[in-house]
């Protein structure tokens, strides 16, 4: 009989020390994530939302080539609130973090120029292990925080009720089985793994491939320990 392939899944730890030793060019993607200096291409906005938590996260430094600050203003705001050092010039935005992170203010999202509903879940996962605590408002779309109880899973402290979520910082992440609900939620779950202690198996990645073209190997550049698992019924 033939052999079904069963869903894949994405396996993904940090690598001590990261591994990666050259820069590299991104389109829209999240790259580039501890302690050296690479570089993003600006294709879409989402790529210095992920790009820029998952530095936050682990802890790095990225530079995300072409971004213009003007139009990213209420992240970055963010990001330098929770003590990453963010610097703009004329050829980018550079976000360099190195310490624990702190809360922020109440994080509001709202149409453009205010804070984009497709960086709330990426932010919050960043901000799972910082000092206090931050309240998230989603007015945009309804449902966006099905991403919460798969972060829960990973020892994540949230508390949602309606369109508000409060997270207060942990000391410790673990890794743990989590699944994909959508894709800036799937992404948010691959910025947690990188803070987490051990190895976490994240499926459902259907959403992921929706706007990654192969995110496993992105982050195996970048000193992630991250593999795609295709299986089939019989192992």
């Amino acid at each position: 009989m033939p052999t079904s392939l069963l869903p894949p899944f994405f396996l993904v730890k940090w690598r001590t020390p990261p591994t990666a030793s050259a820069a590299m060019t991104a389109m829209a993607m999240m790259r580039r994530i501890n302690l050296r200096r690479f570089f993003l291409s600006a294709g879409l906005f989402s790529g210095f939302f992920a790009g820029a938590c998952a530095a936050a996260s682990a802890g790095g430094d990225i530079y995300l080539r072409g971004a213009e600050e003007g139009h990213l203003s209420t992240v970055t705001a963010a990001l330098r609130e929770a003590g990453c050092t963010v610097t703009a010039d004329s050829g980018g935005i550079r976000a360099l973090c190195r310490e624990r992170l702190r809360a922020v203010g109440p994080v509001q999202t709202a149409p453009y120029p205010g804070f984009p509903t497709d960086a709330q879940a990426v932010l919050m996962a960043a901000l799972l292990r910082s000092r206090g605590a931050t309240v998230f408002e989603e007015n945009i779309l309804e449902n966006r925080y099905r991403h919460v109880d798969e972060l829960i899973r990973m020892g994540a402290s949230i508390r949602v009720s309606g369109r508000v979520a409060v997270v207060t910082g942990v000391e410790r992440l673990h890794s743990a089985p989590v699944r994909c609900t959508d894709l800036r939620g799937g992404a948010a779950l691959c910025v947690a793994a990188l803070a987490a202690e051990g190895e976490t198996r994240v499926s459902q990645i259907c959403h992921i491939d929706r706007g990654y073209e192969d995110l496993a190997r992105d982050l195996r550049a970048l000193g992630a320990d991250a593999v795609r698992v295709e299986e089939t019924e019989n192992g």
